[in-house]
């Protein structure tokens, strides 16, 4: 399990390191929050990790901030209020936002979102603001 925890960490910074190739102007560092799970939870240990890793990257460009929370559904709810720039959440969680169904029934459907990577057997995706 921990050698396939780190893979999946690498493979998110190299996807966050081609979504953030280019969106920095100038020197100013962008800053960006990035939703989790609950403290000492498995989210929460990975996107420390990932934050870390990627501030020591990319640290006269940007600077990621590991946000804990309540988990997936949460996430969702604090990415839809503009809380979230990007976040860990389940595919069935993404569904009912971007179509306005289920969880998030009668609210508009939230398009502003794009699935950064698919972990398959967990159901769970890393997204991002459009």
């Amino acid at each position: 399990m921990n050698k396939r925890f780190l893979w999946v960490g690498v493979l998110c910074l190299v996807l966050l390191g081609s979504w953030l190739g280019g969106s920095a102007l100038g020197a100013e560092v962008q800053k960006y929050v990035w939703g989790s799970g609950t403290m000492g939870g498995l989210w929460r240990i990975g996107v420390g990790a990932a934050v870390q890793l990627i501030n020591e990257q990319y640290k006269d460009k940007y600077f990621f901030t590991a946000a804990a929370s309540g988990g997936g559904i949460e996430n969702m709810r604090r990415m839809m209020g503009g809380e979230f720039d990007m976040t860990w959440t389940q595919v069935n969680v993404m569904y009912d936002a971007w179509n306005g169904v289920g969880i998030f029934e009668g609210q508009k459907p939230f398009k502003e979102m794009r699935n950064l990577m698919f972990m398959g057997d967990q159901t769970v995706c890393v997204i991002a603001l459009a």
